[in-house]
Formats: structure tokens, C-alpha cells, sequence
């Protein structure tokens, strides 16, 4: 089975890279502008003038250490996050708890990108009963400002 590299029909290193690849290969998303982080374009994700697609895996839920870190094993995510690279995912979701910036550095290192679930969702009820409802946007960027690099 082939793939071929999908990026804007424009773009030179996209002509040059049209070859025929196998799927889940590894490929850099270093935009031409040097940056490395996705942002929004439209209804898509972009590094840089290319379009970004993600190809994850769910990292987690894993049992706490005593000070309640689900990731504090930095060894074992340096394995797990090479061996998820290697197999051409780029992203990383983890669900349910904030990561340590230890565990953003290790992605790095293996250049995966990491979504963050942030659990807005424990205050949907609140959306219908506000009278003791928390101040969610303060409390979600908090938790964006912790982790923001």
C-alpha cells in the first residue's frame, strides 16, 4: 500500500516531495518558516504554509506515584515516546490530567506534538445551574499557562 505526501499544491517541497512513501513514514513538520507548532488554518492545522496531519495515539491514563503524577517514570516515556515516533505517529493526546513539562521536553525531543485534554467538560453542568458554577475560562487557562511554551 502507498501513500502520497499531502501538502499545499503550491508549495516547491511539496512538488519535490510527491514521491511515493509508505504509509505511517515518518516526515519532518518543520514549516518553511522554521516553526514547528500547529496552529489553525480554517478548518485545518498548519505548520507553517503545509498542512498538518495529525496522527496520534492516547498516552495514559497510567497509575499515580505517591504525589499523584500519572507520568513520573521519565525513562519509560523516553522508550514509549521513541517507539511512537518511530512508528510514524506525530501526536500525542494525553487525557485526564495536566503532563509535567518533563514529559512536553521528552516529546519534543522525539518530535511529537502533544494535545493536552484540558477537562473543560467536568463543568458542562454548570452551563445549566450557575449559581455555584467556578470560573471555567480562569481555570482553563491556567491550566493552557502551565503548560504553554
Amino acid at each position: 500500500m502507498t501513500d502520497t505526501l499531502i501538502g499545499p499544491e503550491s508549495s516547491a517541497e511539496h512538488r519535490r516531495a510527491r514521491a511515493v512513501r509508505r504509509p505511517f513514514e515518518p516526515i519532518s513538520h518543520v514549516g518553511n518558516d522554521g516553526t514547528t507548532r500547529p496552529r489553525r488554518h480554517g478548518k485545518f492545522l498548519a505548520i507553517g504554509d503545509d498542512k498538518f496531519h495529525v496522527r496520534g495515539v492516547t498516552y495514559g491514563a497510567f497509575r499515580p506515584n505517591a504525589d499523584g503524577c500519572e507520568y513520573h517514570d521519565l525513562d519509560l516515556v523516553d522508550r514509549d515516546f521513541r517507539q511512537i515516533a518511530a512508528s510514524g505517529f506525530n501526536t500525542v493526546r494525553v487525557p485526564h490530567t495536566m503532563p509535567p513539562r518533563s514529559l512536553l521536553d521528552v516529546a519534543e525531543r522525539h518530535g511529537l506534538h502533544v494535545m493536552v485534554g484540558l477537562s473543560a467538560e467536568q463543568y458542562v453542568g454548570y452551563l445549566t445551574d450557575s449559581r455555584r458554577a467556578p470560573d471555567v475560562e480562569r481555570l482553563v487557562r491556567a491550566k493552557v499557562r502551565a503548560i504553554a511554551g
